[in-house]
């Protein structure tokens, strides 16, 4: 159980890595993606509260799961209207 909970926990930080990314990339504003990253963090820890009681049954595997889902489905999205670049542009990349 605790190998299947760390590759889903992995899958999950890759999910909101390329989440990240495409903000930064599409803004080019590190406090978006600063403030971005802090929304997951308050959403994973505060607002899915979660009893010790469903910790201990393995319970909160289902909500990682779910959210890990969510999270590639819309890495899935970026990727496909992105064509694979996540708001990449070499031209503003030259100018920075």
């Amino acid at each position: 159980m605790l190998a299947l909970t760390t590759a889903v926990r992995l899958l999950n930080i890759v999910g909101v890595a390329f989440v990240l990314t495409w903000i930064y990339n599409e803004t080019g504003s590190v406090l978006l993606a600063i403030l971005a990253h802090t929304g997951f963090n308050t959403a994973n820890s505060t607002l899915v509260p979660l009893p010790l009681d469903v910790i201990s049954t393995g319970d909160s595997t289902t909500i990682l799961v779910v959210t890990t889902v969510a999270i590639w489905l819309l890495v899935a999205v970026l990727l496909v209207a992105t064509r694979g670049r996540l708001g990449y542009d070499d031209e503003t990349a030259q100018h920075r």
